[in-house]
């Protein structure tokens, strides 16, 4: 269920941002892409399917797919970059580079989302990952899920104007 949109590297945003990412001991990630369903989500929404019969489980997946193809999930990279850090229960903490993006839909799929399931999903906030580190080394490549703008803005993100940190 979890639903991300695979996308092309955001080279000329990693060139703009390396300076401060290898101030701050950042890597780059290897994949990039926008989330639609995270993990939290997806977890939430399958809790929820576990409450209903297999019939009306298998009806509510079917709905959730042909919602997501409704859309072209189009969507324009801005030129405004955060960096963020968020503190895990285990205590692990990681720290990201993001950018942000414009993805229309997505308030519009989140409120059709919340019909189906009868559900409050927050809509998140819409941004890509450039560069991230962990203090867990198999969580180095790892991006922090931001799953609102509420949450965004809890994290105390910090603007980051790339010619600041220019060679």
């Amino acid at each position: 269920m979890k639903f991300l949109l695979e996308i092309k590297s955001p080279d000329s945003a990693l060139e703009r941002t390396k300076t401060i990412a290898q101030k701050e001991g950042l890597s780059p990630k290897t994949e990039f892409h926008i989330t639609i369903i995270g993990r939290e989500t997806e977890d939430a929404i399958f809790e929820k399917l576990d409450t209903v019969s297999t019939k009306v489980k298998d009806e509510i997946k079917e709905d959730i797919n042909v919602l997501l193809k409704k859309y072209t999930w189009s969507h324009t990279l801005l030129d405004e970059y955060f960096l963020i850090t968020k503190q895990y229960t285990d205590g692990e903490e990681r720290r990201s580079i993001i950018q942000t993006i414009e993805l229309t839909e997505l308030a519009d799929f989140y409120s059709k989302l919340n019909s189906i399931l009868n559900t409050l999903f927050l809509t998140p906030f819409p941004h890509i990952t450039l560069y991230t580190t962990s203090t867990r080394p198999d969580k180095k490549l790892r991006g922090i899920g931001l799953y609102s703008n509420d949450q965004f803005l809890s994290l105390n993100p910090q603007k980051i104007i790339p010619e600041q940190f220019a060679v």
